[in-house]
């Protein structure tokens, strides 16, 4: 693998420690522009390594996510496979694969043979029925799978955190935290410190010449994401 930066590097050894400890899904929260795709291809190569080869699965839920992920997994000088519609592949030939929800979805069969000890999930908010739905025909499979995700915004509209416990241990209460799917944030890399240290620009806010935006026309769809045609 290519080397990682000092805080990628940091957040792999946490989510190493979860998921040697546990099969319970936990949570990196990165900031846009901290480079998640390392942080993803990182994972994964390491859960094929430690599961003695079998396979891992990376889902994103757009196609261009999916190709940008798997550009850095090759870059490191490991083949991957792409399963992906949109994105005009669909193969499982190398151990480490990735894919779109939908498509996988739509052939789960040739991901539940329990050969797949790992799934990483990025835009982990975004987590949809079809998601929950895969994971859980692959622990039928793999009752040991190993799951984590990675997020720049760990919220959902209405639900509150995606996780139980945060990075510093303590625990998310019911009234910001309904149902999360992920027990544990294990690391949360600080947007202060990539500023800090040149990694991202200092944000710069003009001014705002209205008083309030008018958000009476959003329309949120089912899986909690506001529809692109009213926004």
């Amino acid at each position: 693998m290519s080397a990682l930066r000092d805080y990628q590097q940091d957040a792999v050894e946490a989510a190493k420690d979860w998921l040697r400890a546990s099969v319970e899904p936990c949570l990196i929260e990165a900031p846009t522009g901290s480079g998640k795709s390392h942080i993803v291809a990182a994972l994964a190569d390491w859960l094929h390594g430690i599961s003695q080869g079998k396979r891992v699965l990376c889902l994103a839920p757009q196609k261009e996510l999916t190709l940008q992920n798997a550009s850095k997994m090759i870059a490191t000088g490991h083949p991957c496979s792409i399963f992906s519609a949109s994105a005009g592949a669909k193969s499982t030939r190398h151990n480490i694969v990735f894919g779109t929800p939908g498509t996988v979805s739509r052939s789960i069969s040739r991901f539940t043979r329990g050969d797949y000890c790992g799934v990483v999930l990025d835009e982990a908010h975004t987590i949809a029925p079809t998601v929950l739905a895969i994971l859980e025909e692959m622990r039928q499979a793999n009752p040991n799978l190993r799951v984590v995700g990675l997020s720049a915004t760990p919220f959902k509209l209405g639900r509150g955190y995606i996780y139980r416990i945060g990075p510093d241990d303590r625990v998310n209460d019911d009234d910001v935290c309904r149902d999360p799917f992920f027990t544990k944030c294990v690391y949360s890399i600080d947007a202060r410190y990539l500023i800090e240290k040149g990694y991202l620009t200092p944000p710069k806010i003009g001014a705002i010449n209205t008083g309030a935006y008018d958000t009476s026309g959003l329309v949120m769809r089912p899986n909690g994401q506001f529809d692109a045609a009213s926004v």
